[in-house]
């Protein structure tokens, strides 16, 4: 009892408690078809009661969207993603590259709190991503440089070069993927080469598939696609 009376006081005594209270509550006139009891508030139109379930909807998203915003962790609208200018400066949109290239990734405002920018390699053909480098910044300017970035695959293959706004959700996932990919499939290919090595056979080593399905709070910002010498 005692916790559902905090739940309500937090509910009635906060903005965002009282914007999600009043979205639900138009959501339920809405789905109800008003207030029957005694013919109070009736809602027979169809389409006022569609307005005010939307009405309420949109109430209910953004109480959502404040509460997150409150714990540093706002999920960010692809408009608000664009406007921040996030750009691959180098290497440019076909350029041919060998092995490792360093990647420069400038932005024209500061990046939202709760996230980072990550440089991933794309896999065009697939529409998925695997994490390689980490950018770093050295001065106060908002740029920052990946170096030695792997570009992978082989003479004429395409990749994608891309730009990520990375939330808690998308770097647990990010570090998940390198994590078994270090411990378990680098060992395994080690291994693999030796014993091809004895045999004299083809090493016919297996990597992990890219990450194909993004995390809520992962955006791409900028992708370029590159050629590997």
């Amino acid at each position: 009892m005692k916790e559902l009376w905090e739940l309500f006081k937090t509910i009635v005594t906060t903005p965002t408690g009282l914007i999600a209270l009043f979205g639900l509550l138009l959501l339920v006139l809405g789905a109800s078809g008003g207030v029957r009891y005694s013919g109070w508030l009736p809602i027979e139109e169809a389409g006022w009661r569609v307005a005010l379930g939307l009405l309420g909807a949109a109430f209910l998203t953004l109480a959502a969207r404040k509460s997150l915003a409150a714990t540093g962790q706002a999920l960010l609208s692809e408009a608000e993603v664009k406007a921040l200018g996030i750009k691959i400066s180098m290497p440019r949109a076909g350029d041919s590259v060998s092995d490792r290239v360093r990647v420069t990734v400038v932005s024209e405002k500061p990046i939202p709190k709760g996230y980072e920018l990550r440089v991933l390699r794309g896999y065009p053909r697939v529409h998925g991503v695997v994490p390689h480098a980490k950018l770093t910044t050295s001065n106060d300017k908002l740029e920052w440089d990946a170096y030695d970035f792997d570009i992978g695959g082989a003479k004429g293959e395409t990749r994608s070069i891309e730009a990520w706004l990375v939330g808690p959700d998308g770097a647990a996932l990010l570090a998940t993927w390198e994590s078994n990919h270090q411990s378990t499939v680098v060992v395994a290919n080690r291994e693999i080469r030796r014993l091809a090595g004895i045999a004299n056979l083809p090493a016919d080593e297996r990597w992990l598939p890219p990450i194909t399905t993004a995390t809520r709070d992962m955006h791409k910002a900028y992708s370029t696609i590159v050629t590997k010498a």
